[in-house]
């Protein structure tokens, strides 16, 4: 997320230079660029923000699932004894 802002804000940086060197006839193929920029940061910016909502969806279901078979009583097992003999 920290490298999705700060390459917004090189974009912006970007933008406002070529508004200072451009002349207003050069501007609208640019501006049209940078918006489809723009739109690309944010498709990236919901697409990861819908992939960490997921992954906490997923992690809840592994947790929930945990805890309800924590308090379930398996019958005892009877376990043969060994009375020294090596026949039955």
């Amino acid at each position: 997320m920290d490298t999705l802002k700060s390459l917004r804000t090189k974009l912006s940086d970007i933008r406002n230079e070529y508004y200072e060197v451009l002349k207003n006839s050069d501007l609208e193929p640019l501006e049209l660029e940078i918006l489809d920029l723009e739109g690309d940061c944010e498709d990236i910016h919901v697409r990861i923000k819908n992939i960490i909502s997921k992954i906490d969806l997923k992690n809840n279901d592994v947790t929930s699932c945990g805890n309800s078979f924590n308090n379930i009583k398996l019958p005892d097992i009877q376990l043969p004894r060994f009375n020294g003999s090596y026949h039955d």
